[in-house]
C-alpha cells in the first residue's frame, strides 16, 4: 500500500506510561503529527506506571479526541496477544516488543493478524525471524526508534556539585533490577578508579513497576554498595564519589542528566532497545555499552564491552528473556568493562564521538507506515 498525508491513522499505544515503550510511543505520535498525518490515538497500559499528564507534549493529548469516521491505517503498539484483525483497515501494523514468556507460541498465531510487524533493531528483527520460521519474513521490518533532535537545543543547567572540580562523570539510568547490571558497574568503577582520580558515578534509578517502595529500594541499594566497598577493602570516604538519584524524573530533568554527564554506561544483560543510549548519543556523550544488546547498533564509535552467555537466576530477569535464545541474553566481561571505563576516562578530551543519528529523527516517520 502506498501511503500519503491524506491517510487517517488510528494509533493504539502506551503513550501515557513512564517507560521506554511509553517514550517510544510519544515520539512516534509526535512525529506523525508533525509530518501532517491525520491521527487519532488511544492509550493502552503495559505496566500501569503512569507518566505525568502535564509533561506529555501538548501536541499529543488533543489527538485523543480527534475521532474520525474511517481509518485507513491502524498502528498497534501493544502486546502481540492483543493484536486484532479488522478488514476496515487498509494497513494493519504491529509494533513488537519482547514482553511475553510465551513469545514463540503466541507469535506464530498472532502475527498473522497484522500486515506488517515493526521491530526496532536488527538484533531483534533477526531474533524474530529465527524463532518464527513458519511466518512470512517479509512482513517483519526493522524500523529504528525515533527521537526529537530538537531536544539537544533546549536550556539545561550545570549541576552545582560538578562546577568546581569538573569531574569526568560516568552515569547510568535504569530500574534497579539484576538485568540492568548496576551493581556490576559500581564494582568495576571502584576497582578502576581511586579517590585521587577526578571521576564520579551517578546512578539514576527507581523501583521496577512491580515493586514501588522507594525507601526500601534506597536502603537495599545502600546496603549492596556497602558490601562492594568491603569486597574492595575500602570505604565510601576513601573512594571516588558515587551519587544516587532516586525517583521518577521529569523528562527535561532526565535530559539534564545527559547534559551534565560525560560517559553513559549501559551494560544491561539484555535490552529491547535502550532509549537512554540514544539520548546520550544525541548529546554527543561517550557511551559504554554491552556489545550484544540492541543499543549497540546506534553507533560504531562507542566503547563496546564484550559479552558472554549468562546464567540467570533472578525470576524477573528470567521472564524478560522470553525467547530463550542464548545469542541474545549475555552478561558483560568484567575485566573488559574496567578497561573500557579507564579508556573512556583517559580519552576525555579526544572528541572521538561521531554519531550519525539521522535515521532516528522524526522526519523518518514514513518508514513506519510505508
Amino acid at each position: 500500500m502506498q501511503t500519503n498525508k491524506t491517510d487517517r491513522i488510528l494509533y493504539i499505544g502506551p503513550y501515557r506510561e513512564f517507560s521506554g515503550a511509553g517514550n517510544s510511543a510519544r515520539n512516534y505520535i509526535q512525529a506523525l503529527y508533525r509530518a501532517g498525518y491525520n491521527v487519532c490515538i488511544s492509550p493502552i497500559y503495559l505496566t500501569g506506571d503512569v507518566y505525568p499528564e502535564n509533561e506529555i507534549s501538548s501536541e499529543i493529548l488533543p489527538l485523543e479526541t480527534n475521532y474520525l469516521k474511517k481509518y485507513d491505517i491502524v498502528i498497534q503498539h501493544c502486546h502481540p496477544f492483543d493484536y486484532i484483525q479488522d478488514s476496515r483497515f487498509d494497513l494493519n501494523i504491529g509494533i513488537f516488543q519482547f514482553n511475553s514468556q510465551d513469545l514463540p507460541k503466541i507469535l506464530r498465531s498472532r502475527l498473522n493478524l497484522v500486515d506488517k510487524v515493526i521491530s526496532n533493531s536488527n538484533l531483534n528483527t533477526n531474533i524474530l525471524r529465527s524463532i518464527l520460521k513458519n511466518i512470512d519474513h517479509s512482513k517483519i521490518c526493522c524500523v529504528p526508534e525515533l527521537i526529537n533532535e530538537e531536544l539537544v537545543n533546549e536550556q539545561y543547567t550545570k549541576y552545582d556539585w560538578l562546577k568546581k572540580s569538573d569531574p569526568y562523570v560516568f552515569y547510568t539510568i535504569g530500574d534497579f533490577i539484576p538485568r540492568k547490571n548496576i551493581l556490576t558497574l559500581v564494582s568495576a568503577f571502584l576497582k578502576t578508579f581511586t579517590k585521587e582520580d577526578n571521576v564520579q558515578l551517578i546512578i539514576k534509578t527507581k523501583p521496577h513497576h512491580l515493586h514501588n517502595n522507594y525507601e526500601i529500594l534506597y536502603k537495599e541499594l545502600d546496603y549492596e554498595i556497602s558490601k562492594i566497598y568491603d569486597a574492595n577493602k575500602t570505604t565510601k570516604e576513601n573512594s571516588p564519589e558515587i551519587k544516587i538519584m532516586m525517583g521518577k524524573f521529569q523528562y527535561n530533568k532526565l535530559l539534564n542528566l545527559h547534559f551534565n554527564g560525560s560517559c553513559y554506561v549501559d551494560i544491561s544483560m539484555g535490552e529491547n532497545f535502550g532509549y537512554s543510549v540514544l539520548e546520550a548519543a544525541l548529546f554527543n556523550k561517550d557511551i559504554i555499552v554491552n556489545n550484544n544488546i540492541s543499543s549497540s547498533e546506534i553507533t560504531n564509535t562507542t566503547y563496546k564491552v564484550s559479552a558472554n552467555i549468562s546464567s540467570i537466576n533472578d525470576p524477573y530477569t528470567k521472564s524478560f528473556i522470553e525467547n530463550n535464545t542464548n545469542d541474545y541474553w549475555m552478561d558483560i566481561d568484567y575485566n573488559d568493562l574496567c578497561s573500557k571505563l579507564k579508556e573512556s576516562w583517559m580519552n576525555r578530551y579526544s572528541n572521538i564521538n561521531e554519531y550519525d543519528l539521522s535515521k532516528y529523527f522524526f522526519n523518518k516517520i514514513n518508514q513506519l507506515i510505508c
